[in-house]
């Protein structure tokens, strides 16, 4: 179920449609909040996104937030209204020959799967690389201190959106959408080319170097993630759709944990999970947070 609301400032829950229609008391001005609301309705595709399947270890959260309505704060908001920010000035301005947002779908063990990379580009060779490449690019908004964590231990930091590329591109190779098929191209002699581009808001040029520091990253920092093989990709999105048909037979409370590694020490409980108030074990990892900073 989607989020049907916001909880105002002094915490009262109040409708999208009351809270357009001024009650409420926000200090956000109505037309942001309007903005907000519409970013909450979303049109379904699929009976499984690619990030909603993977990591399999987070398909608890996923099935909670589908199964209850909720409503959102709109400080907690502020990231994604950034993201889709830049993510609607990309689609806007589209360059000839690059695909936005372009949904890919395939039918996968009775299951209808469904991918959106956020900007993808079909090079001939000679161009970008020797031979034809396939670049496919998802933009993170983030920030500077994010941006160093993953320049000082990249690949466990770039694990999820790794898993995230790959799975689109092996829809890229198998789903009947795909740019590749529909320029008549044998997948196997495409070569991807998987980037991660991370943006902060933060970048500041005259510190590109402080003293004892480490270099500033830049305001966008591209990270190239290895394609891993299509068909171990293809095993690992089946083994999750397995895991996701199991856990739709569950009930809320036998649902399975999510993976404790990819909770950032209940970080993600707290800050980045709607579901959390319907979650038999999210109070006990907010918990261990006490007295700790939010970032």
């Amino acid at each position: 179920m989607p989020a049907i609301g916001f909880v105002d400032d002094k915490g009262a829950r109040v409708t999208f449609g009351d809270a357009l229609a001024g009650k409420g008391e926000f200090s956000i001005r109505r037309p942001m909040l309007a903005a907000m609301a519409a970013t909450q309705i979303k049109e379904c595709y699929c009976d499984a996104s690619i990030t909603e399947l993977l990591p399999a270890g987070m398909q608890r959260q996923r099935f909670l937030r589908a199964r209850h309505d909720y409503h959102v704060k709109p400080d907690d908001m502020v990231r994604l209204m950034w993201g889709l920010a830049v993510h609607y000035l990309l689609e806007a301005n589209a360059s000839p020959g690059v695909a936005t947002e372009q949904r890919l779908t395939v039918d996968l063990d009775g299951l209808k799967v469904g991918g959106t990379p956020d900007t993808a580009q079909l090079w001939q060779p000679g161009t970008l690389r020797w031979g034809h490449a396939l670049e496919m690019v998802d933009w993170k908004t983030t920030n500077v201190a994010n941006v160093r964590h993953v320049l000082a231990d990249g690949p466990a930091k770039l694990a999820e959106g790794a898993a995230q590329l790959n799975g689109y591109w092996t829809l890229a190779n198998i789903s009947p959408d795909s740019p590749i098929l529909k320029a008549d191209l044998d997948p196997a002699k495409v070569e991807p080319v998987l980037v991660l581009e991370h943006l902060c808001r933060d970048h500041r040029d005259y510190e590109a170097a402080r003293p004892g520091k480490g270099p500033y990253p830049r305001w966008h920092e591209p990270f190239e993630v290895p394609a891993a093989p299509v068909a171990a990709t293809l095993a690992t999105i089946r083994a999750a759709i397995r895991k996701w048909k199991a856990a739709d037979k569950l009930k809320d409370d036998d649902l399975p944990k999510c993976d404790e590694k990819l909770l950032w020490g209940g970080r993600r409980c707290r800050d980045y999970c709607e579901a959390a108030p319907f979650c038999r074990y999210a109070a006990a990892n907010i918990e261990k947070l006490k007295g700790k900073m939010n970032y």
